[in-house]
């Protein structure tokens, strides 16, 4: 009997903790920075070889995230402001705007990725606090940023691309 109980416990233990970001089309995650415990932990491939940049190897993240289960409002492709790439523009419902603020805050110097279908599409560092309702993903191609909208409008979470 205590052996049953002990796998049991084991495998609860191995459940991830927020099943929520599971199917939230857009979830953000700290990446791990110094010592994590590994049951604290996950690991994400990124959404293109664009935005891997080379790196071939899953990165890993805080398996708890920063914002996740949020409700989009809307989602559009803009032009990049450095003239390169384009913009995802995540448009989400107003009472998001405290939270994104709070995450910012509490993040500000650590870098987090943007997850989209349980796929890195973004990373950045966050250098400042703000207080807005919409997400903006920066892509190195209209065709990630393109897919990137499609994919949180369709709300289609975790399909093999």
């Amino acid at each position: 009997m205590s052996k049953l109980l002990l796998a049991l416990a084991i495998s609860i233990a191995a459940l991830p903790i927020c099943r929520a970001a599971d199917m939230a089309p857009l979830t953000i995650y700290r990446v791990c920075m110094g010592q994590v415990a590994a049951n604290d932990r996950m690991w994400l491939h990124f959404w293109s070889p664009e935005v891997a940049q080379g790196n071939t190897d899953p990165i890993c993240v805080l398996r708890k995230p920063e914002l996740a289960g949020l409700p989009v409002r809307s989602a559009r492709v803009g032009p990049s402001p450095l003239g390169v790439g384009a913009v995802a523009i995540i448009g989400l419902d107003e009472s998001a705007r405290p939270l994104i603020e709070q995450m910012t805050r509490r993040n500000k110097g650590n870098l987090v990725v943007f997850v989209v279908d349980q796929r890195v599409v973004s990373l950045a560092m966050i250098t400042q606090a703000y207080a807005d309702s919409r997400i903006f993903i920066t892509t190195l191609t209209r065709a990630d940023a393109d897919e990137i909208v499609s994919t949180v409008l369709r709300g289609e979470h975790g399909k093999d691309r």
